[in-house]
């Protein structure tokens, strides 16, 4: 055993030299492919809304309350449907997103550890005989880039799956129906284009995701695992309870965009701006940080 793994050890693209090329096949065997017990019960948190979500409709259809039990574009927007802005009222206290929060704070909770991991092991090894600090990052930053790429395939493949099952070939249609609109999502489709909707519900959360996860990733550094993940978890926080621009959560929840809030709405054209400032600020901050950061701390 230990002669195995001093050889696969030896084999590591990193400690060859492999340029920027080798760092990424690393990250991607080490902090995607070896760590599928973490990134696999996506699945589960994609799952149980849509399944919970089917078993409603489907008490309702059998009661004639309703006519038809949801499609695939119903699934996607019951998942990233977010809330509505909140006002605060006593008689009507906050009620938390809980779908959305879990997918925001389970792809906070992917992102978590690894970079360290590898820090303490391969990473440590590599940077001290290269001194290629930059190529680590620029690695990981990428390794995030990848694990927000695969969270969001999982989780559409399940809802894909899940309503492939449950409606066979009709389930697959893509326009969400008026009644889980108005039923289960709070959205009024005779008002609001199902196409923007479903544009929005695909799109917006990964480009928000890609950018959280930059911060994410470089606040680590500036704090620790745990901090920068506890800062992600109050920003999205804040986010359910504050409607507001400057709160990147906002921007996820189709309840907030001014296609279901025509006015009050937060505004599109926004999110293509402060999407890439985000990401390439915190990619930026967390390499000065790193290039002077202590590697010898994580051993």
């Amino acid at each position: 055993m230990n002669s195995s793994n001093k050889n696969k050890r030896k084999k590591s693209p990193v400690a060859k030299g492999g340029g920027l090329l080798g760092q990424v096949r690393h990250d991607w065997r080490g902090g995607v492919l070896h760590e599928w017990k973490r990134i696999l019960p996506t699945v589960l948190a994609a799952l149980l809304p849509c399944a919970a979500l089917f078993v409603q409709a489907k008490v309702e259809v059998d009661q004639g309350v309703i006519g038809s039990t949801p499609v695939l574009g119903d699934y996607l927007i019951y998942l990233f449907r977010g809330m509505r802005v909140y006002v605060y009222n006593p008689d009507e206290p906050f009620k938390l997103p809980v779908i959305w929060i879990c997918l925001n704070l389970y792809l906070a909770f992917i992102v978590g550890n690894y970079p360290f991991n590898d820090l303490a092991t391969y990473g440590q090894q590599s940077l001290i005989r290269s001194g290629r600090r930059g190529q680590w990052w620029a690695g990981k930053c990428l390794w995030a880039v990848m694990c927000t790429g695969v969270f969001y395939l999982l989780v559409y493949l399940t809802v894909f799956v899940f309503a492939l099952c449950t409606g066979g070939i009709d389930g697959l249609k893509l326009l969400p129906g008026q009644e889980i609109g108005a039923y289960y999502c709070e959205v009024d489709f005779t008002q609001t284009d199902p196409v923007s909707a479903l544009v929005f519900v695909v799109v917006m959360p990964i480009v928000a995701s890609l950018a959280l996860t930059q911060l994410q990733l470089a606040l680590s550094f500036f704090t620790r695992p745990i901090y920068s993940y506890m800062i992600i978890v109050a920003l999205l926080l804040v986010s359910a309870y504050i409607t507001s621009p400057w709160l990147i959560g906002n921007y996820t929840m189709l309840l907030r965009s001014p296609l279901v809030l025509p006015e009050g709405g937060i505004p599109l054209w926004l999110g293509p701006v402060v999407f890439p400032l985000l990401a390439i600020l915190s990619a930026v901050a967390g390499w000065r940080r790193f290039e002077r950061y202590d590697i010898l701390e994580t051993s």
